[in-house]
């Protein structure tokens, strides 16, 4: 019930955040007054299909990058094509944007750079935006951020660097997985599902993809991380041996659990805290993508609050995503931990 409470306060503390306050700086950053009007801001934009983001930046007259990215996906009109050589042109055209990955299996899969970030609609060019006095780059690997004063070190970071050989001026928040958290010798083992698990379900020409994650984010050095966890489902079509996003009826269900080590507000600092679950129904209608996210919580360290970081990962997973043209895309991990009967407090 403490978790419960701590959630609803914070999400109270989102929502009471001042839209007005954010505008659009004169080299196309969009910035906010505080990490909590960012927060607001994109579980705002979770909830906005294509459409709506469009309307809603071009009232900001912002230059989106992830607006940009999707125009130009859809622009490529797959199936008007005729071989993938004219596919591989588009995208080398278009680098910037789009990027085909190549799998086990020899086909392609057709992806805007930062596919698995819904903050991409909130960046520019450079993939970053701005809170408060600290600028904020996005990666699919993760995030990394700076002093406003230290912009140009990290407009230099790329995806294929990150997180290595970096100026000590900038911090990255790096996503594990099971085997790496493992490796780090990260107590609480026994229930350890890592930080980030994916799944996908094919049925000839059509496929459904699920992922979760659960990250760690602060604008300061002084202020509380945000343990939150964050999911994506999204229906994909293949034509001529490339997946594409596709609009389909999605509904799925989630319930899962967040460990972390309590900074000393429900349980003693340095315990196990394994109380907090989250539950949510799952049923936007016919999108291409889903994303929501769900189990805020504040941490900070009761006596190293400027260096130390929380250590955290989910505990247990019951996530299943489905579309009318494929079986259940399904991701379980110690489901036998999960109570019944939760609460569904997911954004």
């Amino acid at each position: 019930m403490k978790n419960l409470f701590k959630f609803l306060l914070l999400i109270t503390v989102l929502y009471s955040c001042n839209e007005e306050s954010l505008y659009i700086d004169k080299d196309n950053y969009i910035k906010f007054s505080s990490y909590d009007e960012f927060l607001n801001t994109l579980n705002e934009f979770r909830q906005y299909n294509h459409d709506e983001k469009k309307e809603w930046l071009e009232k900001k007259q912002m230059n989106s990058w992830g607006l940009n990215a999707m125009e130009v996906y859809k622009n490529l009109n797959i199936e008007s094509l005729n071989s993938l050589e004219e596919i591989k042109d588009y995208v080398s055209q278009n680098s910037n944007y789009l990027e085909l990955i190549k799998d086990e299996n020899g086909e392609f899969t057709l992806e805007t750079i930062l596919r698995d970030r819904p903050e991409s609609y909130l960046v520019n060019d450079d993939h970053i935006l701005l809170i408060k006095d600290r600028a904020v780059k996005i990666f699919n690997s993760g995030y990394a951020s700076t002093d406003i004063n230290n912009l140009h070190l990290l407009k230099e970071v790329k995806e294929e660097t990150f997180g290595k050989n970096q100026p000590p001026e900038i911090n990255f928040s790096i996503k594990q997985t099971r085997s790496e958290i493992l490796n780090n010798n990260n107590r609480d083992l026994a229930y350890n599902c890592g930080q980030e698990m994916t799944d996908r379900e094919d049925n000839g020409k059509n496929r459904t993809y699920i992922r979760i994650e659960v990250t760690a984010k602060r604008s300061y050095n002084d202020t509380p991380w945000l343990i939150s966890s964050e999911w994506l489902i999204r229906p994909y079509k293949k034509t001529l041996g490339v997946w594409y996003y596709a609009s389909r009826t999605i509904t799925g269900k989630l319930r899962a659990r967040l460990d972390f080590i309590d900074d000393g507000t429900f349980l003693p600092f340095g315990t196990w805290n394994n109380t907090e679950f989250f539950d949510c129904h799952i049923n936007p209608g016919n999108v291409n993508s889903y994303y929501g996210s769900a189990g805020l919580i504040s941490w900070i360290h009761p006596t190293n609050p400027l260096n130390a970081s929380p250590s955290f990962h989910l505990g247990a997973i019951d996530f299943t995503g489905d579309t009318p043209d494929t079986a259940p895309a399904i991701i379980s991990c110690n489901p036998q931990m999960i109570i019944s009967g939760l609460i569904n407090n997911c954004l």
